[in-house]
């Protein structure tokens, strides 16, 4: 498994690639999305508190996200999620490497780890790094 970040290799974060590069061939909204993993939750073992962060991440991206040849790359700071979530730090952690390990996250980092993105006039993402 060839690192691409900083972050170290991990199954979770292989898998978790491949479903964000399978999912650029795909487009559905992020209602659907996020309905379908509800759905499913109980099944593969998604606790309420890992999925009430997924929901608030994907609150955090647009529909354009969601399109065909686009991938929903969110990059809001742990503070702002914690402030959504009502998440201590050491919890919100603790999600997101859960949710990376489940394949369902995986992450765009910088060179220097800080989240952030820019859109073109558009809508659509120019550049991002962040959670995917």
């Amino acid at each position: 498994m060839k690192n691409q970040s900083w972050r170290k290799p991990t199954p979770g974060l292989a898998a978790g690639r491949m479903h964000a590069e399978a999912g650029e061939q795909c487009s559905c909204t992020k209602t659907d999305a996020i309905l379908a993993l509800k759905k499913v939750a109980a099944a593969i073992g998604l606790k309420a508190q890992s999925l009430l962060l997924l929901d608030t991440l994907t609150a955090f991206s647009k529909r354009q996200d969601w399109e065909q040849g686009h991938r929903p790359i969110v990059w809001p700071s742990n503070a702002l999620l914690e402030a959504q979530t009502g998440f201590a730090r050491a919890t919100l952690k603790r999600h997101l490497r859960k949710l990376s390990d489940m394949g369902l996250v995986t992450f765009n980092d910088s060179a220097n780890g800080k989240r952030w993105g820019h859109r073109r006039s558009d809508g659509h993402i120019a550049q991002a790094y962040g959670i995917d």
